[in-house]
């Protein structure tokens, strides 16, 4: 039955779940294209379905909480149920025995009355089972009374037509019930008292755990014939309920079908809409934001200084010898020193086009600008020209430094020896 109970439970999960997929995607589409999504929302159109499934919630609800009390009642009775289980020899070992009545005590008169109510408590079960079975197969019939009645009055009182035939037929039934039904509690009382005068002469010991052990395993019985029939009820339930399940869950997965199909039909429309549409420029920027985004205008340039005229080729000066006899300090190796004094520039923000270069800072040295190609000269290092006054090569001449910066550099005499 457990099986059963999951079953029906996981057909029932699995619906709720399509309906809750299909609501929560059409949601989701709803609030994307807001009033484009022009179909009706799952949740109305969908509302008798989930009220129809809360229904069957409800039945299996209950079912399971009947089906607790049936737990319920058999752990109750587990022990008396699980030894009526097992073979007769161990349940008369279960039992405990009476010990053995002397003869004073069988020939008392509580075990004579005893004997005798036990008696009259089998001829009064006997009775009643010749009347269930008078009344199982006398079977009333009283169709011909009914189409008597509707032809000689034109009319059918079946609760009085009913109740002189239940008379007629039963009557003597019903005498035989109640006379059973009187006899049953005088009797109960008188084996009561017996039982207690014969407890009283036995001791009562073993006499009362053994009754109690019986009344025990027959308690456990009839719990178990309630149950059998309790169990036997609920897996026909439980069958019957499988298939109204089954065919709620086919009538939410051909809704949820039915509405995903007309979804990509909507979505589909949409999209053809959309690529239909014009194109629309978009607006145009304020009047402050394109004003922002033009460049600043460009400065005027600077006005360039006038440039030096071209050095003229001179003939070295020369100089007297220094009294002292030692080189310069400005003169190195015989190549004569010669920086430049460039005049200052102002700072100029951007370069304007075809600007001379900028001036290097007095003081640094001033790489001086190319020449003609020399081709180098064997023994030379690679890609450099050959020394000013080597192999022929006459020296390049002074530049003019600009006035009045220095005064040229005189050319470096070797120091007289002094022999």
């Amino acid at each position: 039955m457990q099986q059963l109970v999951q079953r029906n439970r996981e057909i029932l999960t699995e619906t709720v779940r399509m309906m809750d997929e299909e609501e929560r995607e059409d949601s989701e589409l709803r609030s994307r294209f807001r009033e484009k999504w022009s179909r009706q929302p799952s949740a109305s159109l969908a509302e008798n379905l989930r009220k129809e499934v809360t229904k069957y919630k409800t039945i299996l609800d209950t079912a399971s909480g009947a089906d607790q009390t049936v737990r319920q009642k058999f752990e109750s009775h587990r022990e008396a149920v699980v030894l009526l289980g097992k073979q007769v020899a161990e349940i008369q070992a279960a039992v405990p025995k009476a010990g053995a009545l002397s003869p004073r005590v069988q020939g008392s008169q509580c075990v004579q009355d005893l004997r005798g109510l036990m008696e009259e408590v089998m001829t009064l079960k006997a009775e009643r089972e010749v009347i269930e079975r008078t009344l199982r197969e006398n079977i009333a019939d009283i169709t011909g009374k009914f189409l008597k009645a509707l032809k000689d009055f034109g009319d059918v009182d079946e609760e009085t037509i009913s109740e002189a035939h239940l008379r007629t037929e039963y009557g003597s039934v019903q005498t035989q019930v109640q006379e059973s039904i009187g006899k049953q509690p005088g009797l109960v009382q008188r084996i009561a008292a017996a039982s207690a005068q014969f407890e009283q002469l036995t001791g009562g010991q073993s006499v009362g755990e053994r009754e109690g052990k019986l009344k025990e395993l027959a308690t456990g019985y009839d719990a178990f014939q309630q149950l059998q029939s309790n169990i036997t009820e609920g897996i026909k339930f439980y069958n019957d309920l499988t298939p109204l399940l089954v065919r709620v869950q086919s009538k939410i997965s051909d809704f949820v079908f039915a509405r995903r199909t007309e979804k990509d039909d909507l979505l589909k429309d949409l999209q053809k809409t959309i690529a239909n549409q014009p194109y629309v420029a978009p607006p145009e920027n304020p009047q402050y934001q394109q004003q922002s985004r033009q460049p600043p205008q460009r400065p005027p340039p600077p006005q360039a200084a006038p440039r030096p005229p071209p050095p003229q080729q001179m003939a070295p000066p020369t100089a007297p010898p220094h009294a002292s006899g030692a080189p310069p300090p400005h003169q190195m190796g015989g190549h004569p020193y010669h920086p430049q004094m460039p005049p200052a520039q102002s700072y100029q923000p951007y370069a304007p086009y075809g600007a001379p270069p900028p001036q290097p800072h007095p003081g640094y040295y001033q790489q001086p600008p190319p020449g003609p190609y020399y081709a180098p000269h064997p023994g030379a290092p690679y890609g450099q020209p050959p020394h000013p006054g080597m192999y022929g090569n006459p020296p390049a001449p002074y530049g003019q430094p600009p006035p009045g910066q220095y005064h040229p550099q005189q050319p470096y005499r070797p120091p007289p020896s002094h022999r």
